[in-house]
């Protein structure tokens, strides 16, 4: 309780700083002059990227759980809803929830495809953010948050990304040698007390289940290749609030604005990935504004900035929650009853 509140407060601080460095007035203006129309291709962009992240749950569930993606679907919608509304990613074990509601497939095991997805994710992240830097020179970007956090632009690099990749090389390792694994996680149990080391064998075996389609090479190759246009497509959804806004002006060509958009949509999901506030409420609207205010050649105001970040938030969180929430209706669910079912599920 005292965390969610401690969250809570966090998201409204960090909102409150956003709007006080903003220009409420000229961000008005801006608002007032965006045409909205040009929003509806980015949100079919939007909602595609949703269903492509279906494709790839199914194929870390496994074949032949013979799970259709329109079974999938909802799930992964209303995972993203709790996610949006909910404190401490709360929609992942929503999401993990519903799955073995609907299967055979154990909560836990459903939670580890989940985090494998994570992994991904950001793997995919820092692909596009380093690809990107090819075309955009993003110094600047790197000097101002070694300036703000007063640590090295490279050791700033590495710290984002090599957690990912040792998480990433440690779960292969898993997969590929299960015995290997296995045998280390029950030494390790001997130094845990006999009534806690049981469920501590129990929870990890059921966890592990989720990386064993890992070292099935086409699995393995199939995820990693959708993790990418998975962003991209996020990515226009960003691109198309610029656009609309009037943003596009700015850039010397669509080609950099797109290539900025990708960028940006890298190191905001990097930046925002830690679960301090709901949705990340707060903290995405900083980080996406001060982001594009920093991309080299763009002229963007800081309130054109400020509208570009809170209309992508918006953008990315109320149509995900609208469609969840249709989702959990037509299931006869409410997240209240969710939430209170997941710790009788037995699976």
């Amino acid at each position: 309780m005292i965390k969610t509140f401690l969250m809570i407060f966090s998201g409204i601080l960090l909102l409150v700083f956003f709007i006080w460095t903003s220009d409420i007035s000229k961000m008005l203006e801006h608002l007032e002059q965006s045409n909205y129309y040009i929003l509806i291709p980015g949100l079919v962009c939007y909602f595609i990227s949703l269903w492509v992240r279906t494709i790839r749950w199914k194929y870390l569930i496994g074949t032949q759980h013979k799970l259709k993606n329109k079974t999938l679907f909802p799930m992964v919608v209303i995972g993203y809803m709790a996610n949006n509304i909910l404190p401490l990613r709360a929609g992942e074990f929503i999401r993990s929830y519903l799955l073995s509601q609907k299967s055979s497939i154990k909560l836990t095991t459903g939670i580890s495809t989940i985090f494998v997805e994570r992994i991904m994710d950001a793997l995919a992240l820092v692909f596009l953010v380093i690809t990107m830097s090819f075309f955009i020179p993003i110094s600047d970007i790197l000097d101002h948050f070694e300036n703000l956090t007063k640590i090295n632009s490279l050791i700033l690099i590495l710290i984002f990304s090599i957690p990912f990749i040792l998480i990433f090389t440690l779960l292969l390792i898993s997969a590929f040698f299960p015995k290997i694994t296995l045998n280390f996680v029950e030494f390790s149990s001997k130094f845990i007390p006999n009534r806690i080391s049981k469920i501590y064998l129990e929870l990890f075996n059921q966890f592990f289940d989720g990386f064993k389609y890992l070292n099935n090479r086409k699995t393995l190759t199939v995820t990693l290749f959708l993790s990418v246009p998975i962003w991209i497509l996020e990515s226009l959804l960003f691109y198309f609030v610029c656009v609309s806004i009037g943003i596009d002006h700015n850039f010397e060509s669509h080609l950099y604005l797109i290539e900025s958009s990708i960028m940006i949509t890298g190191i905001v999901n990097l930046g925002a990935s830690i679960p301090i506030t709901p949705g990340g409420i707060g903290l995405f609207e900083i980080i996406a504004r001060e982001t594009l205010l920093l991309i080299p050649y763009s002229n963007t105001s800081r309130s054109e900035a400020a509208v570009f970040a809170g209309m992508t938030h918006a953008l990315l969180i109320i149509p995900v929650v609208i469609l969840g929430q249709f989702f959990l209706w037509k299931n006869g669910l409410s997240i209240k009853n969710i939430k209170l079912n997941k710790g009788n599920s037995n699976k």
